[in-house]
């Protein structure tokens, strides 16, 4: 682990800082003195924290940021939380490692700006034990610069990584086989993460990390598996098994499970309910019909629900739990307009696109995997493949995959067995890739522009 670092420097405003206009405060009076620290987190060497205050108990701080960055430039802003008071402490996310940063205070106070001279930071190494990257840059200007937030599945690693392929943050979740959906929290404080499969293991649980590594917490999940998603208000929504005999068969049947931030939880929707075991379906014995991605759509009103097993994904009345609708395999309630209804063979990742579904499509029988986009309309209950993505040459992702698309058009498409990351135009054509080294199966992905509230 990387030793602690510790920088103290007392600072005092320039002459230079001036009451802004408006202002009711005396414009003699002496700008207050700012204490700041900069230390190195001892577990995540990429995540440093600022902790600050002023010299004064009379000045009041009506907003403050810190900002960080290379060669002399400050480049990225972080809004400081002020709710827990003095002297305050905020974790910086984003650094790359090896690599050294200018950190400084801006603080709005009832007496005016007060800006800190900055203090020098540098990073540590990266983990030996995580694959390396190579980046691909065909189109600089119409690329989507940011983080990307997955795991490395065999080393059962949270990570995020930058467009420059760098590891800014990583954290390994000991004991556990195959880490699979990481997300960072909504309040940016944290990081959760769990495993992929069951496995035989009833109790499982969802992980929640602090950015710097210092605390880790964990949720009671009995028989979750695959995905997961926080609502705006900190309850976990998550996919669980529900074994059902059925004949000589106990199927895992599969259930939406709310687990709201009191530890009170609530059962939304029961597959069984909604369908037959099998039926329409490729099977899947004993695992039918495995649920294998979640989201919260239309205002967080509703779920979208991927099942593998049934080649199909349901919108879930997050309300009633009924099912509005299935579009997939046998059992959907879309089709094409010669009466066909698969639209993928085996699928995980999902995203609703207004009256379209992005869909990361394995391919399983042909080996080659894609991501796809369904138009559908509720009134005629049509839907038709309206675009698609096929990297050449071709890619065979066995499991897992992920899709998003951003506002102008382009796609991220996550082929996660190889452990490639592509965005491309709307043509299909490549703007970014990102490829990892042996051993760098991705997990579910994803996106931010920025890691912290600016």
């Amino acid at each position: 682990m990387h030793s602690s670092l510790s920088l103290l420097l007392l600072l005092s405003a320039c002459s230079g800082d001036k009451i802004g206009a408006g202002d009711s405060a005396d414009p003699a009076a002496a700008l207050p003195d700012l204490a700041l620290s900069v230390t190195l987190s001892d577990v995540i060497p990429t995540v440093a924290t600022a902790t600050w205050s002023l010299d004064s108990d009379d000045v009041v701080v009506n907003a403050a940021w810190v900002e960080f960055g290379r060669d002399g430039s400050f480049d990225t802003r972080v809004a400081v939380d002020l709710s827990a008071g003095s002297p305050v402490a905020t974790p910086l996310l984003g650094m790359k490692p090896d690599t050294t940063y200018g950190v400084r205070v801006v603080a709005d106070t009832d007496l005016g700006t007060v800006t800190s001279d900055a203090v020098d930071v540098t990073t540590g190494p990266v983990s030996p034990d995580l694959p390396g990257t190579t980046v691909e840059v065909g189109d600089a200007d119409a690329m989507h610069r940011g983080f990307y937030v997955t795991s490395i599945v065999a080393a059962s690693t949270a990570v995020i990584l930058d467009s420059d392929g760098d590891y800014v943050w990583w954290y390994t979740l000991e004991g556990v086989d195959r880490l699979g959906r990481v997300r960072l929290s909504r309040d940016r404080s944290s990081v959760w993460m769990a495993t992929i499969n069951l496995d035989g293991e009833e109790d499982v649980d969802i992980v929640r990390v602090s950015v710097d590594g210092s605390t880790e917490e964990h949720i009671s999940t009995p028989r979750r598996h695959h995905d997961f998603v926080e609502l705006s208000d900190g309850t976990l929504v998550y996919t669980a098994e529900d074994p059902t005999d059925v004949g000589a068969v106990t199927v895992a049947g599969d259930i939406v499970v709310e687990r709201a931030p009191d530890g009170s939880t609530r059962e939304v929707y029961r597959v069984l309910d909604h369908h037959e075991p099998f039926s329409g379906s490729t099977n899947g014995g004993p695992r039918w019909p495995h649920a294998n991605a979640i989201d919260a759509i239309d205002d967080e009103s509703a779920y979208l629900v991927s099942f593998l097993y049934m080649n199909g994904i349901a919108r879930i009345d997050r309300a009633t739990g009924d099912e509005t609708w299935f579009l997939g395999g046998g059992e959907s309630d879309f089709h094409r307009s010669d009466g066909s209804s698969d639209y993928t063979d085996y699928q995980h990742g999902i995203e609703l696109l207004g009256d379209r579904l992005l869909i990361f499509d394995n391919g399983h029988s042909a080996h080659s995997s894609r991501a796809v986009e369904v138009a559908f309309d509720t009134g005629t209950m049509l839907a038709e493949e309206a675009w698609e993505y096929r990297p050449d040459p071709e890619l065979d992702t066995v499991t897992m995959g992920d899709v998003h698309r951003f506002a102008d058009g382009n796609t991220l498409v996550t082929f996660s067995y190889n452990g490639v990351i592509e965005e491309v135009d709307p043509s299909g054509d490549g703007v970014w890739r990102l490829s990892t080294d042996i051993g760098g199966a991705l997990s579910w992905l994803d996106f931010y522009d920025r890691l912290q509230p600016e």
